[in-house]
């Protein structure tokens, strides 16, 4: 527009000038229709520079939110931590009670079976392995004299009381 405002004082002709006009007023015309899509594109930078901070708002809201719930959780599980040390304190102390040969038998058991060694009776019906013993099996349980293994998935079995 500069350009050909300073060529209209050295046009000598009226078409060549009115002609030049034309040019200027049409680069008038495109340069208003840019800054009309600059403004545009500055709106919509605006409007997404303004979700970008809510969002990273919200994200910072659920990272505290998340962080809160991990904490929580680190405690329970410390807590868990000392509540199973007092428990395997505890069977260590039970175990020293037990005969050798009886406490290597189950330890024995319990190994082989996904650390269940023993199971109640219901019925007439291990509750390890939902098998139904035999009659002899069931009275040595109710007798009570001596462990009674199970013949099919070889856990000791106890009578409960009421059963």
């Amino acid at each position: 527009i500069k350009k050909h405002n300073m060529e209209l004082n050295s046009i000598k002709s009226n078409e060549a000038y009115k002609a030049l006009l034309i040019e200027i007023e049409g680069a008038k015309a495109n340069k208003s229709v840019l800054e009309d899509e600059i403004l545009d594109l500055m709106e919509k930078i605006d409007q997404e520079s303004v979700k970008v901070k809510q969002r990273e708002n919200d994200l910072k809201a659920k990272e505290s939110e998340i962080q809160t719930k991990i904490s929580k959780i680190e405690e329970e599980s410390k807590r868990i931590q000392v509540e199973i040390e007092k428990l395997q304190a505890e069977r260590e102390e039970f175990a020293k009670k037990i005969p050798d040969e009886l406490l290597g038998r189950y330890n024995y058991i319990r190994e082989g079976r996904d650390g269940i060694a023993v199971v109640g009776l219901d019925g007439d019906i291990c509750e390890g392995c939902s098998t139904v013993l035999r009659p002899q099996t069931i009275n040595d349980i109710c007798k009570g004299k001596d462990f009674v293994i199970c013949d099919n998935c070889s856990r000791i079995i106890y009578k409960k009381n009421g059963t």
